[in-house]
């Protein structure tokens, strides 16, 4: 379909050029490895994936553009906790960014009065009115520009 022409032409095609359609197997290890070089650097290229994964140019390629694709989810959950500080500002912070080891995320909501949430960058909240939230956001959007 992204070539706007049918199968039958595309193996055609692949023929005339003596290219294979055909992609090797993979192991999903293998497919995290693409994937996580691929995010490490922006400017990095199918090429040296592929040279650095032992895996061919088309197998790498499938893994980013083609496999995907099909089993990507439209959409991710990300859990926030809200709360009001003490200066009754609302805030929502990803679970993500708080610190478990000095905020226990069970107490927060089960315990009555003020709470103390810490982040991992050292920020510290004196929150009270705490719950969770999740939200929704798009697939596409989520970790860019890591």
């Amino acid at each position: 379909e992204a070539l706007g022409t049918n199968v039958t032409a595309v193996r055609n095609m692949a023929a005339r050029l003596k290219l294979s359609l055909r992609v090797r197997g993979y192991t999903s290890g293998q497919a995290d490895q693409v994937h996580e070089l691929y995010a490490s650097r922006g400017d990095i290229s199918v090429r040296e994936i592929s040279a650095k994964t032992g895996l061919s140019y088309g197998a790498v390629s499938y893994i980013l553009y083609a496999a995907n694709r099909k089993k990507k989810p439209l959409y991710n959950r990300i859990r926030f906790v809200e709360f009001e500080s003490e200066e009754s500002t609302r805030f929502g912070v990803e679970t993500e960014l708080i610190d478990v080891s000095r905020t226990c995320l069970e107490r927060l909501t089960s315990e009555p009065g003020v709470q103390d949430i810490w982040l991992l960058d050292g920020a510290h909240f004196k929150a009270r009115n705490i719950y969770f939230t999740e939200r929704i956001i798009s697939a596409g959007s989520r970790h860019r520009g890591r």
